[in-house]
């Protein structure tokens, strides 16, 4: 009788969250509309010529300013707004336009801040993308016309609504018109020249691992996920090897995704990245190298630029793994883009479109559908095209009729997505937004000394937290208060409160998975939040709490309590002095207890010296005195000790020095490591996290342009011979639009970069574009000649 009371329960929760998802699914497709807050139909950088002469942009035209209004829960308010007639800016009412300027100016001048809410919605966006493409994959699309056409109408707008905050990201980071309230500007007189390192590494990365790029021009070369996983293994010998690691660590991706990328560029048969043949494979290496490696500095600007390179280099990754992915299908911001494709289609089939409006369709849009370099913007142009009427009268009845049933069973399938995803094993490669630096450091032990070296555990992702917060409405308000409180003494107040509350919660651990054959044994309940061990901020070693020793019965206590640590007056403070959001993306890890001796260990940076001190257990080495632990420190060949206690076997000591030269190794900088040691003499690491560095500053200077040299067309390029003895000052015409991205231009600089000096553009561009992002990581230094 108790289970089955127990599983009604679970199904009115479950129909409840399913409810809720299916209230956002609707008000997130709302938001699919035409604000022209991010430029004019004129200047947009996709358009068309509609049939009457009119201009129309369908790209960044389209992009809702959404992320402030999900931030601050207001979101349908948002879609209400945009019911009304007029400008953007005059739909908003006084509240509106408050939520909007407040966080327009909080994030502008806190650029941690501001990296954390665009990955955190960028996140959210590339989740739901994933998630609906599964969805979208289990429809079956049904073979009467009209009915088919409806039903990728429906997947169309509800993919396009749950994708508005990464089209609001976008529009951000590419913005070429000042925005108004964009926290992302960049300023005239910042000379500040980091970030984007991503975009260079696009057009290196098949040079760069040529020893694992296999495909040519619209061929893979028989390649498969198989072979692909066989090319994956991690050799600390093999610098190919590494480059896949370190450029997977950073994404947050298994290492046969960044090869199946490097294939993917060289299998395009379009200059959108690099090619195998374009450079040295060492010079191509050393590049992607210097590119992955932190900014020295942080401003909005970098920030603008690193979110701008990577929403772009994750173009070649695949979004769901499968066969499809070998035909060009199913790669990242696919339930949008595959959508569009398989819609496009069935309009060029013909019975879509209005029998009036076909013919001016074929004669007069069609081609330029076709030429749109943004599988985006051909499906928002199909959209504009519902909203003018110009389909079938047909299709719209059928489009009403089946929304009901599509809403429901899609809301449905989401709730149990993200039910099935709550809690991931931590082997699964995960961006850190969602399950945090400590459990993506555990996923990065595993890689470097074998899963049966690290403690196996499972990680409470960051959106099930704050799922679970947002159903305790007193706490969830007062998380939003103290979000937007300035003064430090009124936040800790809040979060005092908070905290209280929290710890006479318990985290309903059974609402994911079986809890009595999970937990056997005694505990260790681990922070894992978003900004510990990042290259941003650092570590933050000790701000959030662990739990260790716990009884299986007092797991769901010891997560609020853990949980309950992101509100302490220390991580309060710590937050408020770097500049972090108190909306937690916080994710938690829960491994087995070990009982045993153990420490932690640093290593020095030249790939010989390390520090590891040892204690009683690993605890003991943080907060403890020193007469309680050992150290040894490792200078050249030789070993300091100071050992009062024999902890730990020297043989052991010598086995994690030789554990953290292999990550310093791989890695690529200095690690340090917690570790512990079993009743069996194994050695178990329990963390494992990269030391922040400063990045060397790039010495711009080393090119003195001595040749000017003209280009006027793209065509150009291809009979332009450089003198190898020459550096050149490359002076780009007016009629190349570097607002776009210019494949062509952009490899050559990459081919050539050690002979340019300085660009010189005829107009300003935004320092977070593509093209700026490129010059700055090959050390070129960019003009504008418009302002002397």
């Amino acid at each position: 009788m108790k289970e089955t009371i127990n599983q009604k329960v679970e199904s009115i929760h479950e129909e409840v969250r399913r409810r809720d998802i299916e209230k956002f699914t609707r008000t997130m497709v709302s938001l699919v509309a035409k604000v022209n807050v991010f430029g004019s139909d004129e200047n947009d950088e996709f358009k068309v010529v509609r049939e009457n002469g009119l201009t129309q942009g369908i790209f960044k035209t389209w992009a809702v300013p959404v992320i402030p209004f999900l931030e601050s829960g207001s979101i349908e308010e948002l879609a209400s707004s945009l019911t009304k007639g007029g400008p953007f800016w005059e739909r908003l009412d006084n509240r509106q336009l408050n939520i909007i300027t407040d966080w327009s100016k909080e994030l502008s001048s806190k650029p941690l801040k501001l990296w954390q809410s665009l990955e955190k919605w960028r996140g959210f966006a590339e989740t739901y993308d994933r998630r609906l493409q599964l969805i979208f994959s289990e429809r079956e699309l049904p073979t009467q016309k009209d009915e088919r056409a409806a039903e990728l109408i429906l997947r169309l707008i509800t993919a396009f609504g749950f994708a508005s905050p990464f089209y609001h990201i976008e529009a951000m980071v590419g913005d070429t018109q000042n925005t108004r309230l964009n926290p992302i500007s960049a300023t005239k007189n910042n000379t500040e020249r980091s970030g984007g390192g991503l975009d260079l590494v696009a057009m290196s990365l098949p040079s760069a691992l040529k020893n694992k790029v296999v495909a040519k021009k619209l061929d893979w070369s028989g390649l498969n996920w198989e072979k692909i996983d066989n090319r994956s293994k991690i050799d600390s010998k093999d610098k190919e090897s590494i480059l896949t690691f370190r450029i997977a660590k950073i994404l947050g991706v298994d290492i046969g995704d960044v090869i199946f990328a490097a294939n993917a560029l060289q299998w395009i048969p379009v200059s959108v990245g690099g090619k195998a043949e374009d450079l040295p494979h060492d010079d191509a290496r050393i590049l992607v190298e210097n590119s992955l490696k932190p900014n020295k500095n942080t401003n909005t600007e970098t920030v603008g630029r690193n979110m701008n390179a990577l929403i772009r280099f994750l173009n070649w990754f695949p979004l769901v793994k499968n066969s499809k992915n070998f035909s060009g299908k199913e790669w990242r911001y696919a339930a949008a883009c595959d959508t569009s494709d398989t819609l496009l289609a069935e309009v060029n089939a013909g019975g879509v479109l209005s029998k009036s409006f076909e013919l001016t369709f074929k004669q007069d849009l069609a081609t330029q559908v076709k030429q749109l370099d943004a599988t985006s913007a051909k499906g928002r142009f199909l959209i504009q095209l519902l909203n003018d009427g110009k389909l079938n009268t047909e299709i719209y009845q059928e489009v009403k009729a089946r929304s009901p049933e599509f809403f429901k069973d899609v809301s449905s399938k989401l709730a149990a997505l993200e039910k099935s995803e709550a809690v991931l094993d931590v082997n699964q490669a995960k961006p850190r937004h969602l399950v945090g630096g400590k459990s993506a450091g555990l996923r990065e032990a595993g890689l470097i000394f074998g899963k049966e070296n690290v403690i196996p555990g499972i990680v409470i992702t960051s959106e099930t937290v704050e799922n679970w917060l947002k159903t305790l409405p007193n706490i969830w308000t007062e998380i939003q208060n103290i979000n937007s409180a300035k003064n430090i003494s009124e936040k800790l107040t809040i979060a005092h409160k908070i905290s209280e509350l929290l710890r006479k919660t318990e985290f309903p651990i059974n609402n994911f998975l079986d809890s009595s054959s999970f937990f056997r044994s005694r505990l260790a309940v681990r922070s894992s939040s978003f900004d510990e061990d990042t290259d941003y901020n650092g570590s933050a070693a000790g701000i959030y709490e662990s739990e260790v020793n716990i009884d299986p019965a007092e797991v769901k206590s010891a997560i609020s309590r853990v949980i309950s640590s992101f509100f302490s007056d220390k991580a309060i403070s710590y937050r408020h002095m770097q500049g972090l959001s108190d909306i937690p993306m916080f994710a938690v890890v829960i491994s087995p207890f070990v009982e045993g001796r153990g420490g932690a260990a640093f290593s020095s940076g030249d790939n010989n010296g390390w520090e590891i001190v040892t204690a009683d257990k690993p605890s003991d080495v943080v907060g403890s005195s020193s007469e309680k632990f050992d150290s040894y420190k490792k200078i050249g060949q030789s070993v300091n000790k100071v050992n009062n206690h024999g902890w730990v076997k020297d043989s052991q000591v010598n086995k994690i020095g030789e554990m953290l030269i292999k990550a310093e190794k791989i890695i690529g900088g200095r690690v340090d490591m917690e570790f512990a040691i079993d009743s069996n003499d194994k050695v178990w690491v329990l963390q494992l996290r990269t030391i922040k560095e400063e990045m060397a500053k790039i010495d711009h200077q080393k090119h003195k342009p001595l040749f000017a040299l003209k280009l006027n067309k793209l065509e150009d390029l291809e009979k332009t011979v450089v003198d190898a003895n020459k550096n050149i000052k490359l002076i780009i015409g007016e009629n190349i639009n570097i607002d776009q991205f210019q494949g062509t231009l952009f490899r050559w600089l990459t081919i050539n970069h050690n002979h340019v000096g300085q660009i010189s553009l005829s107009q300003r561009i935004p320092r977070t574009s593509h093209f700026a992002n490129l010059c700055i990581n090959l050390g070129i230094d960019l003009l504008f000649e418009e302002h002397g």
